[in-house]
């Protein structure tokens, strides 16, 4: 089960509906974290002294998501979006399109270009690989202190 958390000060309770039905609810301290089915999902904000137009951080599996690039209406006293098996998927296609979108149209074709200076130039795989590397070797240093 995928889930998602959200996060922000002035939040003290929630209500979770996917597509139209209640599946979660609860009083929170500022932050929660629940199971995120698939569906057309609303999630209901409460915020302390009633306070609209939070929005909170918002985090599926960890990962924290850009509500324009995911897909998500946020209105100021909830937020809805499609949650499907696709939803990483698109929105990695939605972030290109987004970093494209800013690119200069004379450059539009220039792979060069939007390699050097907006970095999709692909997987990367060697500077990942040193990146990991190096991560690793601070991690071992640390841990042997």
């Amino acid at each position: 089960m995928h889930k998602i958390a959200l996060e922000h000060p002035s939040l003290t309770s929630f209500t979770l509906y996917a597509d139209g039905a209640k599946i979660s609810e609860g009083r929170c301290c500022g932050s929660i974290e629940i199971d995120l089915p698939r569906g057309e999902i609303e999630v209901w904000l409460n915020p302390m002294d009633k306070n609209w137009g939070i929005v909170p951080r918002i985090r599926i599996d960890g990962f924290l998501v850009n509500t324009y690039l995911a897909g998500i209406d946020v209105f100021d006293h909830m937020f809805k979006f499609i949650f499907a098996d696709d939803f990483f998927w698109r929105y990695a296609n939605m972030n290109v399109a987004s970093i494209l979108s800013s690119v200069p149209a004379q450059y539009r074709d220039d792979e060069g270009y939007i390699s050097k200076y907006f970095g999709l130039s692909g997987a990367n795989t060697d500077l990942v690989r040193d990146i990991r590397l190096i991560l690793d070797e601070k991690s071992d240093f640390h841990n042997n202190t």
